[in-house]
């Protein structure tokens, strides 16, 4: 099953996006980022996607309210590979037929708050977080308790 597929399933309610970019059908992620990498990714030979090898200027742009010793140490050994084909292609992502919600994450250095704004204008609610581009590193109670008003609203 696609993503696209799982985004529409009928016993989906509501989806939530937390600093999320999120393309329009028929646009891709690259166009989001116009075209061009941030420093933080780094595009290699093979065409796979990664984060850059320095993990502070990772952190710097999407968790800088993250200790720097625990991100060095825990979280950028284990961002993934993505293919750059993935972030080329356009979005086939079929229209909501359900609630969804967009958190603003408004020390976002990875998206910039405007873009995240506008992404979140097409959504059925909006809340705001004063975190970076992953509250859920660095503040996961307060995402727990916007998730958790997100569930019970809907």
């Amino acid at each position: 099953m696609v993503l696209a597929e799982l985004a529409d399933h009928p016993k989906v309610e509501h989806s939530v996006y937390v600093a999320a970019l999120h393309p329009q059908k028929g646009q891709s992620v690259a166009d989001l980022l116009g075209g061009q990498m941030p420093g933080w990714m780094v595009v290699r030979d093979d065409g796979a996607v990664q984060v850059n090898d320095d993990a502070e200027v990772v952190r710097q742009a999407i968790c800088a309210d993250v200790e720097a010793d625990f991100f060095a140490r825990e979280v950028h050994p284990r961002y993934l590979l993505t293919s750059l084909s993935s972030l080329q292609s356009p979005s086939v992502a079929p229209k909501r037929t359900h609630l969804a919600s967009y958190v603003v994450c408004e020390q976002d250095q990875a998206i910039p708050v405007g873009a995240q704004e506008a992404m979140a204008s097409t959504f059925d609610k909006v809340q705001r977080l004063p975190s970076s581009h992953a509250p859920m590193l660095s503040m996961p109670e307060r995402l727990a308790e916007v998730l958790s008003q997100t569930s019970a609203a809907a």
